[in-house]
């Protein structure tokens, strides 16, 4: 898991050790009612969406966090979608109703809806979080738009710190100490 996670900060340019950090918590509370592979898929489109958004890790927590919390829990709450995913991401909302679109939930009580077949039922909030980070992955995380982010100071700035971080990780793993440097 740690070499995922670690791929996935670096081709990011999110600190690995923030990112594991956050990626081992979020795993930990949704991968049984989510799976393994739509864990990772999440997670990952987050990273890249924290990527273009130039969110802080304060702010990817609140984000991982209130997408943890509806998946483990089986119910999805408009304060998660509004105050602590809506606050760091711009139109939450929006990306949440065509998410539930994709679900067959259509019409003005759409969220009402939403909630109501999603209560108890960690299959339905499970798939709900999976289609929601995709359309933020779509609005937010096109290729062109995570290339740019890529090249802005802050991408930069955890990419010197990765290379330390990966160059530890590799010196360690061939046996070195960073007592011998």
């Amino acid at each position: 898991e740690f070499e995922w996670i670690r791929k996935v900060a670096t081709d990011t340019a999110n600190d690995i050790k923030s990112t594991a950090d956050s990626y081992s918590i979020f795993y930990s509370a949704v991968r049984k009612n989510m799976g393994e592979e739509a864990t990772k898929e999440v997670f990952e489109d987050w990273t890249r969406v924290g990527r273009v958004l130039h969110l802080s890790q304060y702010q990817m927590e609140r984000v991982t966090y209130a997408l943890r919390e509806m998946a483990s829990k089986g119910a999805i709450y408009s304060q998660d979608l509004r105050m602590q995913i809506g606050t760091h991401v711009p139109n939450a909302m929006g990306l949440a109703q065509k998410a539930a679109e994709e679900m067959g939930i259509k019409g003005t009580d759409w969220f009402e809806q939403l909630q109501g077949k999603a209560k108890g039922s960690t299959k339905v909030t499970a798939e709900f979080v999976r289609r929601f980070s995709q359309q933020a992955k779509k609005m937010y995380g096109s290729e062109t738009a995570f290339r740019k982010a890529m090249q802005q100071p802050d991408a930069l700035a955890n990419e010197i710190k990765n290379i330390g971080t990966n160059f530890m990780v590799n010196f360690s793993k061939a046996g070195g100490s960073y007592m011998t440097v």
